[in-house]
């Protein structure tokens, strides 16, 4: 109806396709709805929840809770809490979460985590035959520069045709569909930076970078991450490369792991997360 003003006013009350404030109210909603059954986030650390005087915390990424607790009944309780506005299915398997695959081995303490599938069923959407020749590498070697040869000389862009739409399109499908899996596989995170550098107006450079990680997702489809129980002190390693990138860019990188307090040596850990991103 059009009201005196000459506008016409909509009011949202519950969600709308594509409404970039979707994400926002349906949080608050949650926040409102746990709130008398004495669940709160953490203020210092996104994603994280617990309860009032109970053991138990939950993480929330989307619509997927990871839950830790120390008694039945405590998980009944949230289950309870949820279900009481919302429809939601249980996996007292603790097998995923979201999209990931957990083994869990508490007799010797570790967990592993897999993301089974993902690749193969990737790899047939983009219709990509297994190499003839094994690929280990994801990407190829670039030689470095040392000593008296001079300083690291700028990576320069060569000059080569760009790929039409459709193929620009495969291009940056692919760099976003891994982007995903390089959280259980990191090694590909320094080969998908470039892709992603590139992916706007990609050459036939870009284009063989792109099949060669393919290659190697091809020969190594199921990479798992080991995490062991440890004292949870953080460690941060991190490093550059000097002028790797064209438009004389470097890139960062970093890996964080959860160890026992360092001494002489680190116990080495899975990474619980991995930096790869060019410096601006």
């Amino acid at each position: 109806m059009l009201e005196p003003d000459g506008y016409t006013y909509f009011e949202i009350r519950r969600e709308m396709y594509g409404l970039k404030e979707a994400g926002i109210i349906a949080y608050k909603h949650l926040v409102k709805s746990l709130l008398p059954y004495g669940y709160t986030p953490l203020h210092n650390t996104p994603g994280v929840w617990k309860h009032q005087y109970r053991k138990t915390t939950f993480t929330l990424c989307v619509d997927d809770f990871g839950v830790k607790y120390f008694d039945n009944n405590d998980a009944e309780h949230l289950i309870a809490a949820i279900k009481a506005n919302y429809e939601c299915t249980v996996d007292w398997t603790r097998a995923t979460n979201c999209g990931m695959n957990l083994r869990w081995n508490y007799e010797h303490g570790h967990v592993d985590v897999s993301m089974n599938s993902y690749v193969k069923r990737a790899l047939e959407k983009f219709k990509h035959a297994p190499p003839l020749r094994p690929q280990q590498a994801p990407h190829a070697w670039q030689e470095p520069t040392y000593g008296k040869r001079g300083p690291q000389s700028p990576t320069t862009k060569a000059a080569e045709p760009t790929l039409n739409d459709k193929e620009t399109k495969r291009i940056q499908s692919i760099s976003g569909t891994f982007k995903y899996n390089s959280e259980v596989d990191p090694c590909i995170k320094p080969a998908l930076n470039e892709i992603a550098h590139e992916q706007a107006k990609p050459t036939l450079k870009t284009k063989r970078r792109t099949e060669h990680i393919l290659d190697y997702l091809s020969t190594n489809p199921d990479a798992t991450l080991r995490y062991h129980a440890s004292r949870m002190i953080l460690v941060v390693e991190t490093n550059s490369a000097y002028l790797v990138q064209p438009e004389a860019k470097s890139r960062a990188s970093g890996w964080f792991i959860l160890t026992n307090k360092p001494a002489t040596t680190i116990k080495i850990n899975a990474p619980i997360h991995v930096m790869c991103s060019t410096i601006k």
